[in-house]
């Protein structure tokens, strides 16, 4: 995942499970991003947000907030059903 790479995590370092499109919008989509074996002490567990605008992107990865607020969040209709945990 590029997304990842830019922030000096190469890939092999994590594994992407449990990608989960919106059921309201099919352009959300929420995946888990889990450290590989032999990279848990050194990569935390997160979770991104990814957008289809004419093409996927990442808009996000961490652990908490992720999609709740800026240019790249998630419309407060797909928060709940991806899951979001926004204020």
């Amino acid at each position: 995942m590029t997304y990842e790479d830019r922030r000096g995590f190469p890939s092999g370092h994590y594994v992407i499970r449990g990608v989960a499109l919106s059921t309201t919008d099919p352009t959300w989509a929420k995946f888990e991003v889990d450290a590989a074996a032999g990279y848990r002490g050194r990569f935390h567990d997160a979770y991104g947000i990814a957008h289809d605008a004419g093409g996927w992107a990442v808009t996000g990865t961490g652990t908490s907030g992720v999609g709740c607020s800026g240019p790249d969040a998630v419309p407060v209709s797909v928060q709940g059903d991806l899951g979001l945990s926004c204020p």
